[in-house]
């Protein structure tokens, strides 16, 4: 029987940690390695960490200070053994059949990656977030650059072989996008079950997706992105979906008046406005905005002030 390694990185979620942990250990599928890499944390987790690893021996627990999800990440997969890789989040949870599913399909047609639909909970509801699949990894990563596939690494199935060279760094937000990017262009073979068998909680409000500006703070993996893609010799065709990516963190940039950052950064990027992803005319306004020197910058900076005053009104 081939084994999984489950990988759960945890900082801080004594909340929902329990649900996780559980999730994990009901599979279906029993030939499991479960990896708990508790970052640093200065809640109870560490404790549960500890108590979870004396009840079931496929759990092997380690501690470290803070380092961050990447790194955590990456401690787990160079500390397992399994034949494939599975990472989920620490305030998630996944269905009983996710692995015994996900790793029948790889098995039965030789994918070294397989993907799967996500049910994504909120306070408000629940909803299912279907993947746009394409078996072509390139079109995959374009996709994810243009914000059409979400880059997320938990609802994957990974071969360890792709895995065994992964970079990771310590700053936070996009690195899921970066691990996207180096596994995409080794051009895994790929297989997608459209099934929501991983649950994603967007109700934690001390996750990082709630308290940071996403585009702007993922800002130093989105360069990691980048020399990757030099580094690999195919900027050029990427280019055009990757100006994409970088068009919306030149948005938020502007939005939080950082002209001369937003003007600068990867600048190649200004140029093209069929490269801008917004609808016109706003396009052109930011097209202006960037191209234009001071022109471009006051009409840039009136389309703000009367966005901002309109979101005012509508407040009221």
């Amino acid at each position: 029987m081939q084994l999984v390694s489950v990988i759960i990185a945890i900082y801080n979620t004594e909340s929902y940690l329990h649900k996780c942990i559980d999730s994990v250990i009901n599979q279906t599928y029993k030939n499991l390695e479960i990896i708990l890499v508790d970052d640093g944390s200065t809640d109870n987790s560490s404790t549960i960490c500890d108590e979870y690893a004396r009840k079931d021996t496929r759990i092997k627990c380690f501690h470290q200070e803070n380092q961050g999800l990447a790194l955590s990440r990456k401690l787990g997969i160079t500390q397992s053994h399994g034949d494939y890789i599975l990472t989920v989040d620490s305030d998630d949870w996944i269905e009983p059949t996710m692995v015994e599913k996900m790793l029948f399909s790889a098995i039965d047609n030789n994918f070294d990656v397989v993907w799967c639909d996500v049910m994504l909970h909120t306070q408000e509801q629940q909803l299912i977030h279907h993947v746009k699949f394409d078996n072509n990894p390139k079109e995959m990563l374009k996709a994810i650059y243009r914000g059409k596939v979400m880059g997320w690494f938990w609802n994957k199935l990974i071969h360890k072989s792709l895995l065994e060279d992964l970079i990771a760094y310590k700053e936070s937000m996009f690195e899921d996008v970066f691990f996207s990017t180096q596994l995409l262009l080794k051009s895994p073979k790929m297989g997608y079950i459209a099934e929501p068998l991983y649950n994603y909680n967007r109700t934690n409000s001390e996750s990082l997706t709630f308290r940071e500006n996403v585009l702007i703070t993922g800002m130093p993996n989105i360069r990691h992105c980048y020399e990757h893609l030099v580094y690999k010799h195919c900027l050029d065709e990427f280019k055009a979906s990757f100006s994409q990516l970088i068009i919306r963190v030149k948005i938020e940039l502007l939005a939080n008046h950082r002209y001369r950052e937003a003007q600068s950064v990867f600048p190649f990027a200004n140029s093209n406005i069929k490269n801008y992803p917004i609808s016109f005319p706003y396009s052109i306004v930011y097209w202006l905005g960037l191209n234009w020197g001071l022109f471009g910058r006051i009409i840039l900076r009136m389309y703000l002030y009367l966005r901002r005053l309109s979101g005012r009104h509508k407040q009221r």
